[in-house]
């Protein structure tokens, strides 16, 4: 459910945010094109105000600063959500290796350490 509100959230600062995208796919479009258009080149970035682009590039880059924590969030519970399953595979697996060394009578000792062994190993294959 946070994950729904945070993503709202930067969808919204993303439409208050005032940036018109085509004329910003032209200014990035036309300079890596120079060789086709060279005088609409040269015309773009003689009209281009420095400080007015920052005006606008300031807020956008909040914008990408909060995408970015809730992309590391969205990470993070993925993360979390995946151990989760393996550390439980591991408590269990330890707790019938305890079981195992608590009940194992004496004179089958080696079997059963080698089926514990078995259970142990078996269980890295599935971290």
């Amino acid at each position: 459910m946070q994950f729904v509100f945070a993503k709202s959230i930067i969808v919204e600062e993303l439409r208050k945010a005032v940036l018109n995208f085509e004329i910003l796919k032209m200014q990035k479009d036309l300079p890596i094109h120079y060789d086709k258009e060279p005088m609409k080149v040269y015309g773009m970035i003689t009209k281009l105000d420095i400080e007015e682009s920052f005006k606008k590039l300031i807020p956008f880059l909040g914008i990408l600063n909060d995408l970015f924590a809730f992309t590391h969030q969205l990470a993070f519970g993925f993360q979390k959500k995946t151990e989760q399953p393996n550390l439980e595979l591991n408590r269990r697996t330890d707790s019938i290796a305890d079981l195992i060394d608590k009940h194992k009578p004496a004179d089958n000792e080696k079997i059963i350490t080698e089926l514990k062994e078995s259970i142990l190993s078996l269980n890295k294959l599935f971290r």
